[in-house]
């Protein structure tokens, strides 16, 4: 897969995490079909494992509204639903811009201390997230553990 391909997969995705109310068919075949292809790009695939942790959080949390423990689709594909665990920081190099973002347009100026605690940067990621809201992979890094196992054919 050349990068101009990963680049409009890409774009795709971010199309289908910025839908106001997607259809959970919808997120969960998008999510099937980047996996799919991120588990074959090897080195390239940080991209789309970006996407896909974001399907994965807006899947479950789509799929706690509807009160959802499983989901299976017409291939018979089955997605079962966890709790997702968001894990962030902020990169060391960043912190300025980080700290000015928070003052900023996350409107969180109240989480800088002397510094700003992992798990109130994590609660910050993960709200944003969910609400389908950038979060720049420049300044932060985080980590969604997986709150969707699928289970059948991709």
């Amino acid at each position: 897969m050349q990068d101009e391909e990963i680049k409009t997969l890409a774009e795709s995705l971010d199309k289908m995490l910025d839908h106001p109310s997607p259809e959970l068919t919808d997120l969960f075949n998008a999510l099937c079909q980047a996996e799919l292809i991120g588990e074959n790009l090897s080195g390239k695939a940080k991209t789309i494992n970006k996407r896909c942790e974001a399907l994965r959080l807006k899947m479950a949390t789509l799929m706690e509204e509807k009160g959802l423990k499983s989901f299976k689709d017409d291939r018979g594909r089955m997605a079962i639903a966890g709790l997702p665990q968001v894990y962030a920081s902020i990169l060391a190099e960043k912190k300025e811009i980080a700290y000015g973002l928070l003052r900023g347009e996350w409107h969180a100026d109240y989480a800088i201390q002397p510094s700003v605690a992992p798990s109130t940067i994590s609660r910050l990621v993960k709200e944003r997230l969910e609400q389908g809201l950038s979060v720049p992979a420049d300044v932060f890094s985080y980590y969604i553990k997986k709150g969707i196992t699928i289970r059948g054919n991709s």
